[in-house]
This record gives C-alpha cells, structure tokens and sequence, in this order.
C-alpha cells in the first residue's frame, strides 16, 4: 500500500509540485495501485493454474512416452529373440547336416575298411595257403 504522505513528499522533491495527502490526485493514484495489484494478484492466479495444468500435461505426456519406449522395447527385444532364434534354427540346420555328412562319410569309410578286412585276410589265407602248398610241395619232392 502507497503511503500517502510519503507520496506527497516524493512529488514534492522530484517534480517541486506541492501536493496535499488529502488531494484528489493521490486518491486517484492509490486507487489506481489497488487495482494494479488486484490484476497482478488474478493473473498470478490464472498463471499458476496455466502452471499447474501444463504440469499436468507434461506428466501425462512424460507417462505416455514411457509407455510407448517400454513397447518399443519389448518389440525390440522380441525381434531380436525371433532374430537368435532364427540364427541358431540355422546354425543347428547345417551343423546336423554336416553331423549327417560326416556320419556318412564314417560309414563308407567302416564299410571300406571291412572289405579292406575281407580282402586282406582272404589274401592272407591265400598267402598261408601257397606257403603251405610250397611247404607240402618241397616235402612231396624228397
């Protein structure tokens, strides 16, 4: 609130105008402040209610963004899952078909080295068998 004489004295020593505490002019100036203040006191209000519903908005907003990151996380991870499982879908295809190779391979080679077997003990029953005869041959001559 605007002191009245106080007032006075100021426009006395600035603008050397004498002015009475009781002139209508201060009336005027100290109900010009009161409606300034009351201004200023509803635009706070409003600027604080503005203030409030703009935070509001603002959590809202920051709620709605968490949830849309979280989703998006969840896909991400759920593709990147789909991803290694493809990936070792893949990787265990081609191992099982090189296991199914090889296993392949194993048993040609088990069936080459049983007729290799074969073969060789037939050729070593042969060789026996011509030493034998050579033997019974050299004691038939004496």
């Amino acid at each position: 609130m605007i002191d009245r004489e106080q007032l006075a004295a100021d426009l006395a020593k600035l603008h050397g105008i004498r002015i009475d505490a009781d002139d209508p002019v201060l009336t005027a100036a100290l109900l010009n402040q009161r409606l300034i203040d009351q201004a200023i006191d509803q635009l706070e209000s409003v600027v604080r209610v503005s203030a409030d519903r703009i935070t509001v908005a603002a959590a809202q907003q920051m709620d709605g963004a968490k949830e849309i990151a979280a989703s998006f996380v969840t896909r991400a991870g759920e593709w990147s899952a789909e991803r290694l499982r493809t990936a070792v879908e893949d990787a265990t295809s081609a191992l099982l078909v090189q296991v199914h190779q090889n296993a392949v391979r194993a048993e040609r080679a088990s069936r080459v080295a049983v007729c290799i077997a074969w073969v060789m003990g037939g050729l070593g029953t042969i060789a026996v068998a011509g030493i034998a005869g050579f033997l019974l041959a050299g004691l038939g001559l004496r």
